[in-house]
């Protein structure tokens, strides 16, 4: 599902999303399931993407890292991350965004086992010998 490109999980990964590790420490099966599903449900403020609107009507959006005087620093949330900096002068408005930079739909490829496969890994923190994996059938 390509989460690995934007997450890191147990120290491997992308930094532009959430890092997942301990995610079964704070969040239910249901609310991950819930955020895989629908992104955009609840938005964390450390993650939420800043729009602005350009006095010559283009758009740019981005994390913000930095905010100076004169000027906005972002970080792109694309794969490639790179650092925007923005005159205040040229902003015609600035704005939340209310839709993740995570898109919808990444998991719709994904048979339902390995969706659970998914949730599972993700719930035991990308650790293979976590109890999530035991199988609960008697012998």
């Amino acid at each position: 599902a390509r989460c690995a490109e934007c997450h890191r999980l147990a120290g491997a990964g992308g930094s532009s999303g959430p890092d997942l590790s301990g995610l079964a420490g704070r969040y239910s099966f249901g609310d991950l399931l819930v955020s895989v599903v629908e992104p955009s449900a609840a938005l964390s403020d450390q993650y939420q993407d800043t729009q602005l609107f350009m006095k010559d009507g283009s758009l740019v959006m981005g994390r913000l890292t930095e905010e100076k005087e004169d000027r906005l620093i972002l970080r792109s949330t694309s794969s490639t991350s790179e650092r925007l900096e923005v005159l205040l002068k040229d902003v015609e408005e600035r704005r939340l965004s209310e839709i993740s930079s995570m898109p919808e739909g990444l998991i719709n490829h994904l048979t339902e086992e390995q969706v659970l496969d998914l949730m599972a890994y993700l719930m035991a923190g990308g650790d293979p010998a976590d109890d999530v994996y035991v199988s609960r059938q008697s012998p």
